[in-house]
This record gives structure tokens, C-alpha cells and sequence, in this order.
């Protein structure tokens, strides 16, 4: 979502100062002003909302390219919340790109074909840490633990934040993860070799077959 409010005080959205008021287009009687916004897009308001304005109680807050007329505190908790959230999503890419390694994927031919077509690879609806994307540390290690053969695929996986496991795994989700602090799981203690689940596709980079 786009997000946009207009004006760094009140003096800003009075008319004639962010705001001035457009001649013409609308009768005196229809109750219907034009005004002009920071950005010199136009916005029709009521008359009776024009007191609103110039007092400072209501802003122009651009939301996916439109302009809102808002009250001033909704408009701010709503500004509040959208840089809240884009701040977190930086975090998460900061510590992803902290923490990037090479893994293997074993699956069929014609799975393998797919994902190099799509440059994608989906999570899966079981396993051992939930339904996620498994990789292995080592091309050879992928043969005790791919469902498919035929094909290894050479990934560069970002495992960002790892939460460690035991051999028994453990069922988990994305928002599971994201809300304990963490980005991927790493399973240990297995005969068969380290596995490391994610279970977001961005985190998904280069994929090449590796034979």
C-alpha cells in the first residue's frame, strides 16, 4: 500500500497553503469545493469540511495513488502503522541477506524442469519441521532425503535467523517462525545428514541443476 499524508503541520493544509481552494466546475449551492493537494493533484470535498481543514482536524492522506480526506489521528496511527511494518519487513531482509548459503534439492525430472522454468521453488505440505522447502547440505546427502529422483537442483537459499532442531524435527510455520524471531530451520542428528527448511519463496535465489 502506497501511503501518502499531505502536510508536515496544520498551517500546511489550510487554503492557500496546501490547499488552496479551485475556482470554478461546481455550483455555489451543490455543497462541493475543489482543493488542490500538496502534490498539485485535486481533491473534491464538502463545503462543510473545509472548517475541518483549516483548523488542521483533517488531512489529505494519499492512499494507492487516491487522495482520502482523513481525521488527522486516524491519518497518523494509519501513517504509524505502514512505516511500523515497512521497517520490519527491512529488518528481516537485513538478517536474511546476513546469512546465505549454497544447498542441494533432489527431485523428479520433471519437477526439476518446472522450478527451473518458474525460477521458484513452493513449500511442500508435510515433513519433518512442517510443510516447508528441505534442503541438504551436500549433493550426496539429498538421496536418503528427496521423495523424487532425478534430478539435484544447486540453490542459494537465504537461511537468515536459524532455529535448531533435533532429529525429531518439529511442526512449524512461517508465522510460527516470524514470531519466535526466526527465518529458517536447520534439523540435526540425522543419520541421513543436516537438513535446512524455509518456508517463504523469497528466500529462494539462484537455482541451476547441478546434474
Amino acid at each position: 500500500m502506497a501511503f501518502f499524508m499531505g502536510g508536515g503541520s496544520p498551517a500546511h493544509m489550510m487554503m492557500g497553503s496546501g490547499f488552496p481552494v479551485m475556482g470554478g466546475g461546481f455550483p455555489s449551492g451543490g455543497g462541493l469545493v475543489e482543493i488542490q493537494t500538496e502534490d498539485g493533484s485535486c481533491l473534491v470535498v464538502g463545503r462543510q469540511h473545509l472548517q475541518g481543514i483549516m483548523e488542521g482536524r483533517l488531512v489529505n492522506v494519499k492512499i494507492d495513488g487516491e487522495n482520502v480526506l482523513m481525521d488527522k489521528e486516524k491519518a497518523i496511527m494509519l501513517r504509524e502503522g505502514h512505516e511500523g511494518r515497512r521497517s520490519q519487513s527491512g529488518g528481516r531482509e537485513s538478517h536474511l541477506g546476513g546469512n546465505t548459503r549454497k544447498l542441494y534439492h533432489q527431485t523428479s525430472t520433471e519437477t526439476a524442469a518446472r522450478i527451473l522454468q518458474s525460477k521458484e521453488m513452493l513449500r511442500g505440505s508435510s515433513g519433518l519441521a512442517g510443510g516447508g522447502i528441505y534442503f541438504a547440505e551436500t549433493p550426496e546427502e539429498t538421496q536418503d532425503k528427496c521423495h523424487s529422483r532425478g534430478c539435484i537442483l544447486e540453490v542459494t537459499v537465504r537461511l537468515g535467523r536459524v532455529k535448531d532442531v533435533g532429529s525429531n524435527g518439529c511442526s512449524t510455520t512461517f508465522t510460527d517462525l516470524q514470531r519466535e524471531g526466526y527465518d529458517s530451520v536447520r534439523i540435526t542428528g540425522r543419520t541421513s545428514g543436516t537438513e535446512f527448511v524455509v518456508y517463504n519463496k523469497d528466500q529462494v535465489m539462484s537455482i541451476r541443476r547441478y546434474c
